[in-house]
């Protein structure tokens, strides 16, 4: 089995990539603030931003490919700590990718659809970047950073995700559930569209994609469905029975937030659909898929849940 480093593996993406992986590769998985145990992975601490621990951690693990998901992924914590944002998403990139081009390693940078402004929605790969964020903008740049730095590597933007959590680092449908069961009130944004997708399709993609495509390319990850908030959430509401009634559809100009996310970020993954082997689900086949995943966990080394 190929050896792979997987960076940011506590998080939300990563725990659900590192659950799978551990099926299909050697993995060493990296966390920095919460530690991560998962049975036949190989756990270790270190800060991407050290070029002394990431070079430490590259010689240890000997991996043949680089899984980066290691980021401050979420819009409203960049906005406040601008300083952090640029160490982790551009500096930390750099470093990596750096690494990486003089070893020979193949990097697989997780990216996101919010590096554009959500004025057009169904973007295709070839399509200008303009993010509004500071957590777009700086996911831009370490696109940029592994560019310039060359090397075997592949650029994948995601759409928002959805799925099973270690309780640690969720998702947004947490965060809806939390309020369903609390029976408050559950703001939704009727006029933000984006290709919601189910993190078990991510993590397979992101595996074919690695193992099955030339280096060099840049790849959009979405739901096989453009939809907005409200819908997802009466979907999402409809599979786990919660009352519908507590959705309050509101604007994305209305709170503050919404409008630093664009309005349609929706992502054209024709070009990768063409790679993969299997077809990318819709919210109604996803969210289902998610409610009958035995523990939230794959099943077996195929990916299939």
């Amino acid at each position: 089995m190929k050896r792979i480093l997987v960076t940011g593996a506590s998080g939300f993406l990563g725990w659900n990539f590192t659950l799978w992986a551990r099926n299909a590769y050697q993995v060493t998985g990296a966390a920095f603030s919460h530690a991560l145990e998962i049975e036949g992975v190989n756990a270790v601490m270190f800060d991407v931003r050290s070029q002394k621990e990431v070079i430490a951690a590259l010689s240890d693990a000997r991996p043949q490919i680089v899984f980066h998901f290691a980021a401050l992924s979420r819009v409203e914590p960049g906005e406040k700590a601008r300083g952090l944002a640029i160490d982790l998403n551009v500096t930390a990139t750099d470093l990596l990718a750096a690494q990486c081009a003089q070893r020979g390693i193949r990097l697989v940078y997780v990216s996101t659809d919010l590096v554009f402004d959500g004025t057009g929605g169904g973007y295709r790969e070839t399509d200008a970047p303009n993010p509004l964020s500071i957590y777009g903008k700086t996911k831009l740049e370490g696109e940029q950073r592994i560019r310039e730095r060359g090397g075997d590597w592949l650029i994948c933007r995601m759409a928002s995700m959805y799925g099973p959590d270690n309780g640690t680092n969720a998702c947004f449908a947490t965060w809806m559930r939390e309020r369903f069961e609390k029976g408050v009130e559950v703001p939704l944004y009727i006029d933000q569209y984006r290709c919601f997708l189910y993190v078990h399709d991510a993590v397979r993609a992101l595996c074919e994609l690695a193992e099955h495509s030339d280096g060099g390319e840049l790849y959009h990850i979405g739901g096989g469905q453009r939809t907005n908030r409200v819908e997802y959430g009466k979907a999402y509401a409809s599979a786990f029975g919660y009352d519908k009634s507590l959705i309050r559809e509101i604007s994305i100009h209305q709170d503050g937030k919404g409008h630093l996310r664009g309005a349609d970020c929706s992502l054209d993954s024709s070009k990768t659909q063409e790679i993969l082997s299997f077809p990318l689900k819709g919210i109604q086949q996803g969210i289902e898929r998610w409610k009958a995943a035995a523990g939230g966990a794959f099943s077996d080394s195929t990916g299939k849940d």
